[in-house]
């Protein structure tokens, strides 16, 4: 469920500019937060578990509705449409009642939705706060390339995230990867275009 969840969390405009490598958290979160709250980008997720003989395959989309919160629908293996706000989950699956979740009861998705959300609205602060970072940048030919790496402080959540690497191009963010306690592993790249 994290999994899913994160990529709800993880929309960003897809735009250009010639700007050099972020220098700093700041500058990055910057660049980063989406110009066009109804930008729809789709994504590929690959989940890896020392419970899984192979690495698990899902696709979908995800987009802010009207109403501001973010949706996430998974087209394979199976459609499934999950929207977060900022309190709450509703899981809605075809031939199925809807299921809703209190984020206060899985207190670190709760921590990392709010800290990632300050990542795309530019509160490095709120971040900073929630997270320990390491922001590396280098040229990719005629674009920057840049990774930052996010680990919780919250000692609880720690013991069950290790880390959050999000990397990317210029002001895209293109790709993360989620590294659970327990060996699992989590993937995925977006991108405007299924």
């Amino acid at each position: 469920m994290i999994s899913g969840l994160l990529t709800l969390i993880l929309i960003a405009a897809a735009t250009t500019t010639d700007a050099g490598a972020p220098e700093n958290l700041d500058e990055l979160l910057s660049s980063l937060a989406p110009e066009d709250d109804r930008t729809e980008l789709h994504f590929v997720e690959r989940r890896s578990s020392p419970l899984l003989s192979e690495p698990l395959v899902v696709t979908g989309r995800i987009w802010r509705n009207l109403h501001g919160h973010l949706v996430r629908q998974t087209l394979e293996p199976r459609e499934t449409k999950h929207t977060l706000s900022s309190n709450m989950v509703i899981i809605e699956r075809p031939g199925h009642s809807s299921r809703n979740y209190s984020l206060g009861h899985i207190p670190e998705l709760a921590v990392l939705y709010h800290g990632l959300s300050a990542l795309l609205t530019g509160d490095a602060d709120a971040l900073r706060e929630r997270f320990k970072h390491e922001l590396t940048g280098k040229e990719c030919g005629e674009e920057c390339c840049w990774r930052l790496t996010l680990k919780p402080r919250d000692e609880a959540l720690a013991a069950q995230v290790e880390s959050l690497s999000l990397s990317g191009k210029d002001d895209r963010l293109e790709r993360f990867v989620l590294a659970l306690s327990d060996g699992e592993k989590i993937e995925t790249e977006l991108s405007r275009q299924p």
